[in-house]
């Protein structure tokens, strides 16, 4: 099973590990703990629990928002935990988040190239708003490369 639940401080080592080996450009710890104090964030962890109730931490993702608007900051899930469902369960914790948040559009970018994560997003209920022209850098093998603005609606 798969639960979702809000970020905690002990949890920073896990995802600072887990920004290292999913981003280019992860967050500093510092950044980590400013987004888990900051009044206008939300930062989910997603854990497999075990038959005996203990959990292993294998995935995050996180929000800012100001008045009705949230954008998606990170979705990362543990290389050896990808295609079980965290990344979905992230998303979906996010999108409930907001909802209680009176939060009306959630908007995020993806590379272009990422076509399991645009059809996750997808598949959730964001569509392509736009295009980033040349919004991610190059960085060793991966060519500079465009961004897509994805958004959801959030209505009653």
């Amino acid at each position: 099973m798969i639960a979702v639940r809000n970020a905690r401080s002990e949890d920073i080592p896990f995802v600072y590990k887990t920004e290292i080996e999913c981003f280019h450009d992860p967050w500093s710890e510092k950044s980590l703990n400013d987004l888990l104090e900051s009044e206008n964030a939300c930062f989910l962890c997603a854990a497999a629990v075990n038959d005996d109730g203990t959990e292993e931490l294998i995935g995050y993702g996180s929000f800012y928002y100001t008045l009705d608007e949230a954008f998606i900051n990170n979705i990362a899930v543990s290389p050896l935990h990808r295609r079980c469902g965290a990344g979905s369960a992230v998303v979906k914790g996010l999108i409930s988040e907001a909802r209680k948040r009176n939060i009306t559009a959630v908007h995020l970018e993806v590379r272009e190239s990422n076509t399991p994560a645009i059809g996750l997003y997808s598949s959730l209920g964001f569509s392509v708003m736009g295009t980033r022209k040349n919004f991610y850098p190059p960085y060793g093998d991966m060519p500079r490369e465009n961004a897509l603005l994805m958004s959801i609606f959030l209505t009653e």
